[in-house]
Protein backbone atom coordinates (compact mmCIF):
# COMPACT_ATOMS: atom_id res chain seq x y z
CA UNK A 1 0.00 0.00 0.00
CA UNK A 2 1.23 3.47 -0.89
CA UNK A 3 0.09 6.76 0.63
CA UNK A 4 -1.18 9.64 -1.49
CA UNK A 5 -1.18 13.28 -0.40
CA UNK A 6 -1.95 16.25 -2.67
CA UNK A 7 -1.97 19.82 -1.37
CA UNK A 8 -4.00 21.89 -3.85
CA UNK A 9 -2.58 25.36 -4.63
CA UNK A 10 -5.27 26.41 -7.14
CA UNK A 11 -8.73 25.16 -8.08
CA UNK A 12 -8.45 21.93 -10.08
CA UNK A 13 -10.34 18.96 -11.44
CA UNK A 14 -8.05 15.94 -11.06
CA UNK A 15 -8.87 13.55 -13.90
CA UNK A 16 -5.98 11.12 -13.62
CA UNK A 17 -2.88 10.08 -11.71
CA UNK A 18 0.33 8.86 -13.37
CA UNK A 19 2.16 6.12 -11.49
CA UNK A 20 5.80 5.07 -11.69
CA UNK A 21 8.31 3.62 -9.29
CA UNK A 22 12.00 3.76 -8.39
CA UNK A 23 14.00 1.06 -6.64
CA UNK A 24 17.61 1.25 -5.50
CA UNK A 25 19.74 -1.85 -5.98
CA UNK A 26 20.90 -3.10 -2.54
CA UNK A 27 24.23 -4.34 -3.97
CA UNK A 28 27.56 -2.57 -3.68
CA UNK A 29 27.07 -0.70 -6.96
CA UNK A 30 24.94 2.43 -7.02
CA UNK A 31 22.17 1.44 -9.44
CA UNK A 32 18.63 2.77 -9.51
CA UNK A 33 15.87 0.96 -11.39
CA UNK A 34 13.14 3.41 -12.31
CA UNK A 35 10.14 3.80 -14.55
CA UNK A 36 10.04 7.57 -14.00
CA UNK A 37 9.51 9.81 -17.04
CA UNK A 38 12.85 10.80 -18.57
CA UNK A 39 13.34 13.66 -21.05
CA UNK A 40 16.51 11.99 -22.42
CA UNK A 41 15.00 8.66 -23.37
CA UNK A 42 12.66 5.90 -22.44
CA UNK A 43 12.80 2.80 -20.32
CA UNK A 44 11.67 -0.64 -21.40
CA UNK A 45 9.34 -0.57 -18.40
CA UNK A 46 6.17 1.42 -18.75
CA UNK A 47 4.39 3.98 -16.68
CA UNK A 48 0.70 3.68 -16.01
CA UNK A 49 -1.96 6.40 -15.97
CA UNK A 50 -5.11 5.92 -13.93
CA UNK A 51 -7.99 8.04 -15.20
CA UNK A 52 -10.76 9.24 -12.89
CA UNK A 53 -14.30 9.72 -14.14
CA UNK A 54 -15.81 11.82 -12.81
CA UNK A 55 -12.75 13.82 -11.84
CA UNK A 56 -12.03 15.07 -8.34
CA UNK A 57 -12.91 18.78 -8.00
CA UNK A 58 -10.88 20.62 -5.39
CA UNK A 59 -10.62 24.29 -4.44
CA UNK A 60 -7.49 26.29 -3.61
CA UNK A 61 -6.22 25.18 -0.19
CA UNK A 62 -7.89 21.78 -0.32
CA UNK A 63 -6.17 18.53 0.57
CA UNK A 64 -6.68 15.16 -1.12
CA UNK A 65 -5.33 12.18 0.77
CA UNK A 66 -5.65 8.49 0.24
CA UNK A 67 -3.96 5.22 -0.56
CA UNK A 68 -3.05 3.16 -3.60
CA UNK A 69 -3.26 -0.62 -3.22
CA UNK A 70 -2.00 -3.13 -5.77
CA UNK A 71 -2.84 -6.83 -5.66
CA UNK A 72 -1.49 -9.43 -8.07
CA UNK A 73 -4.07 -11.58 -9.84
CA UNK A 74 -3.99 -15.24 -8.82
CA UNK A 75 -4.31 -16.51 -12.41
CA UNK A 76 -1.36 -14.44 -13.68
CA UNK A 77 1.18 -12.80 -11.33
CA UNK A 78 2.05 -10.16 -13.97
CA UNK A 79 -1.49 -8.72 -13.83
CA UNK A 80 -2.86 -6.48 -11.07
CA UNK A 81 -6.00 -5.12 -9.51
CA UNK A 82 -5.32 -1.52 -8.46
CA UNK A 83 -7.50 0.36 -5.97
CA UNK A 84 -7.23 4.12 -5.33
CA UNK A 85 -9.13 5.30 -2.26
CA UNK A 86 -9.25 8.97 -1.29
CA UNK A 87 -11.01 11.64 0.69
CA UNK A 88 -10.91 15.43 0.58
CA UNK A 89 -10.67 18.24 3.09
CA UNK A 90 -9.90 21.92 3.47
CA UNK A 91 -6.39 21.46 4.84
CA UNK A 92 -7.41 21.24 8.51
CA UNK A 93 -10.31 18.78 8.49
CA UNK A 94 -11.58 16.13 6.13
CA UNK A 95 -15.01 16.60 4.55
CA UNK A 96 -17.01 13.72 6.04
CA UNK A 97 -20.11 14.74 4.04
CA UNK A 98 -18.33 13.69 0.83
CA UNK A 99 -16.94 10.57 2.49
CA UNK A 100 -14.34 8.20 1.14
CA UNK A 101 -14.39 7.44 -2.59
CA UNK A 102 -12.55 4.85 -4.63
CA UNK A 103 -11.82 3.62 -8.13
CA UNK A 104 -10.65 0.14 -9.14
CA UNK A 105 -8.71 -0.72 -12.29
CA UNK A 106 -7.87 -4.18 -13.66
CA UNK A 107 -4.42 -4.07 -15.28
CA UNK A 108 -4.10 -6.77 -17.94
Amino acid sequence: MYSLFISVTRAIVLTGEPIYYSQENPNETDVELTTAPDANGATHWGQQAFYLSPGISAADGAVIEGRLEMQRKKENQRLYDVRLTWRQGDGDTMNDAVGERQNVWHIE
